[in-house]
């Protein structure tokens, strides 16, 4: 039997009854208490409570969620963590935020991207359980698989449509390694916790005229094949 002191009784009634008093509040008071101001979350307008809410027109890090259901965990919040599960029309999971870290996981779904990674022609990622970790803007922990569709071509390239791999970490950047499935493309998409991202596109080929449409594109001819680099910030 486990015997509490004085004190102890105090300050576990004191934060339950803190955590209590958040929770009765609107979820529109309570979303900038709980996450800090550069958690990449942000929304139209929040409703409903911390319990059972919702946030108009959501995104993260600049990707849209649309309109999603929300709803904190209370433990957490006792030992100044925030885990919100989130569920809308195309995406599902859960995110974590504490100082210094920020994360989701079992992210499941679709994300349009709507040319938001130019000149990278990607469209839209569809998530299966990917679970992603920062601490400090560093990759500490991946998982899960992604899928990619692709919109328009890349110095004249068109990029087959359903490249696909799984995530992990790498030198501190989240790596998304994507492979078409004739394995003659590839992307390895390369992103911070800042929100800036790389990309190295590789393509083997032994068509004359497509490897001189990729060499006059700006492409270059290397071990793996013809390669170019493209960057940006989300």
């Amino acid at each position: 039997m486990i015997v509490l002191t004085r004190r102890q009784r105090w300050i576990i009634g004191g934060s339950a009854a803190l955590v209590m008093a958040l929770m009765s509040l609107p979820l529109a008071v309570v979303l900038p208490l709980a996450l800090p101001a550069d958690s990449g979350l942000s929304a139209r307008r929040a409703e409903g409570t911390p319990w059972d809410g919702i946030l108009r027109e959501a995104n993260v890090a600049g990707l849209p969620l649309g309109d999603t259901r929300v709803g904190f965990d209370v433990l957490p919040l006792l030992v100044g963590k925030a885990r919100m599960g989130f569920a809308g029309s195309r995406l599902r999971g859960i995110v974590e935020i504490a100082s210094g870290s920020v994360g989701f996981s079992r992210a499941t779904g679709i994300i349009d991207l709507a040319g938001r990674l130019r000149p990278l022609p990607l469209s839209r990622i569809t998530l299966d359980q990917v679970a992603v970790q920062f601490r400090n803007d560093l990759c500490t922990s991946a998982a899960g698989r992604v899928r990619a569709d692709m919109a328009g071509d890349i110095g004249g390239l068109t990029l087959p449509g359903g490249m696909s791999g799984t995530l992990r970490c790498d030198g501190g950047e989240l790596l998304v390694p994507l492979v078409g499935q004739s394995g003659m493309e590839r992307i390895d998409v390369r992103m911070s916790g800042s929100g800036k991202w790389r990309a190295d596109i590789s393509v083997r080929t032994t068509d004359a005229t497509l490897a001189g449409k990729l060499l006059s594109s700006g492409f270059a001819i290397g071990p793996g094949g013809y390669t170019v680099r493209v960057s940006g910030a989300l």
